[in-house]
C-alpha cells in the first residue's frame, strides 16, 4: 500500500474536520454519529478512524482548529500598524470574519462551550484557548497604556474580557440566526473603545 504524503494527510484530515463541523452544526455533538461524518466526508469508517480513533478526538480537533483560527487572527492584527490602531484593526477583522464566515462555525463554537461543561479534557482545552486569547488581548491593552494611548486607570485583563465577550456575543447571535447589522455593531464597539483612548 503506497504511503500518503504529509500534504495529502493534512488535506484528508481537513476534509474530515470540515465534514464533522457541518454534521455537528446540524445535529449537535451527541446526535451526530461517526458514520454520518464518514458519509459527509465521502470516506470509509476505516479511513476516518485512521486519523481520529473516536468522535471525542474529532471534537477535540475541532476545538483545536477554533483555537488556531482565533490566535492567528489576533497575531496577524498585532503585526500591523501602531499599537493605537491595532485594537480597531482587530475589531474589524473579527467582524469581517463573522460577516463572511459560515454560521456553522459559530454554531459549533457554541456547541464546544456547552460540551466543555461536561467534558473535562475539552474544558481544559477551551479554557486554555480563552486564556491565550485574553493574554494576548491584555498585552495589547498594556502596551497601549505604556505608550500613553489608553487610560491608565483600567485593568488590562478586564478590558480584554469585555472585548472577547463582545465577539462571543456576536457569535451567539449569528448562531441563533439573529440578524445583526455588522457595521452598526462594530461602530458601537468602536465608540465604547473610544472612551478608553487618551486624546493626542
Amino acid at each position: 500500500m503506497p504511503k500518503i504524503s504529509p500534504s495529502k494527510r493534512e488535506e484528508r484530515r481537513r476534509q474530515i474536520l470540515k465534514a464533522a463541523v457541518s454534521c455537528f452544526a446540524r445535529r449537535g455533538f451527541h446526535q451526530t454519529t461517526v458514520e454520518e461524518i464518514c458519509k459527509a466526508a465521502g470516506l470509509s469508517p476505516g479511513a476516518v478512524y485512521r486519523y481520529f480513533p473516536s468522535k471525542g478526538e474529532i471534537i477535540r480537533a475541532v476545538a483545536e482548529e477554533s483555537k488556531k483560527r482565533n490566535l492567528e487572527l489576533l497575531r496577524s492584527a498585532l503585526s500591523e500598524g501602531p499599537v493605537g490602531e491595532v485594537a480597531l484593526s482587530l475589531l474589524r477583522r473579527y467582524f469581517q470574519m463573522f460577516q463572511e464566515g459560515s454560521p456553522e462555525v459559530a454554531i459549533v463554537d457554541m456547541e464546544l462551550l456547552a460540551e466543555a461543561s461536561r467534558d473535562q479534557p475539552l474544558a481544559a482545552s477551551v479554557a486554555e484557548m480563552l486564556g491565550q486569547l485574553l493574554q494576548v488581548a491584555a498585552s495589547l491593552v498594556e502596551e497601549a497604556q505604556r505608550r500613553g494611548r489608553l487610560r491608565a486607570d483600567v485593568e488590562p485583563l478586564a478590558v480584554a474580557q469585555v472585548l472577547v465577550a463582545c465577539f462571543q456575543g456576536l457569535g451567539i447571535q449569528k448562531a441563533l440566526g439573529i440578524q445583526v447589522d455588522i457595521d452598526a455593531y462594530a461602530h458601537v464597539v468602536e465608540l465604547l473603545l473610544s472612551f478608553l483612548l487618551v486624546e493626542a
